[in-house]
């Protein structure tokens, strides 16, 4: 077996540099190759966004339908590696910031891409059951103001849904939300989040040696 873990990690912020999410996808993949030998594969959908779906062509992807055209193919062959990329992770770390209480909309096509039934889930007689078997997924969550966890909050809970769906074993969603704090203070917060998290993982790792 081999002691490297495959790490993806996702961002989808349209801010670049600026992004706080992005600054804390980076600090928690730092935290892991200090730690442990990683493979890491990163895709910044923010900077190159998926290019936009047609229906007839999301029916394809999603099996309903042999692809007959070009743009169709395409999709599905885009639709193939998104999801070989995801299979083979052992950890996932999605950036999500917070645009009009939902998630960016270069993030959705990147789900839309990677829910394939019979690939990364499949319905049983006792409900779906998710095929990725991911150990752990970290979901970074920034707003301007909203509070992670409100009503209000339209990406947490969403993104936590489809990461249980398709078999992702743990989810944990880091907070970098509130208007009353500066920048920084929210993401020194938000990495104290990330050190307890991985401390835990360390700890729980211990008792399962």
């Amino acid at each position: 077996m081999s002691n490297t873990t495959s790490v993806l990690r996702i961002d989808s912020s349209a801010r670049g540099s600026a992004s706080v999410s992005k600054q804390l996808t980076q600090y928690l993949v730092d935290q892991f190759a200090r730690e442990e030998a990683i493979e890491l594969l990163e895709r910044d959908l923010g900077e190159q966004p998926l290019a936009p779906i047609a229906a007839a062509e999301l029916v394809a992807v999603h099996g309903s339908a042999d692809p007959v055209d070009k743009a169709a193919q395409k999709q599905l062959a885009l639709s193939d590696t998104l999801v070989a990329e995801l299979m083979a992770a052992d950890v996932l770390v999605i950036g999500a910031p917070m645009y009009n209480f939902g998630v960016a909309a270069t993030l959705k096509a990147w789900v839309d891409h990677i829910c394939r039934a019979r690939i990364t889930f499949r319905y049983t007689d006792s409900g779906p059951q998710g095929l990725t078997n991911i150990e752990h997924g970290f979901i970074v969550v920034s707003t301007g103001g909203t509070r992670v966890g409100s009503s209000a909050d339209f990406v947490s809970g969403y993104l936590r849904q489809i990461l249980k769906f398709i078999g992702v074993r743990n989810v944990h969603v880091i907070h970098a939300d509130g208007s009353k704090h500066s920048a920084d203070e929210i993401v020194a917060n938000a990495r104290g989040q990330i050190n307890t998290l991985l401390e835990a993982r360390r700890e729980n790792s211990a008792v399962e040696a």
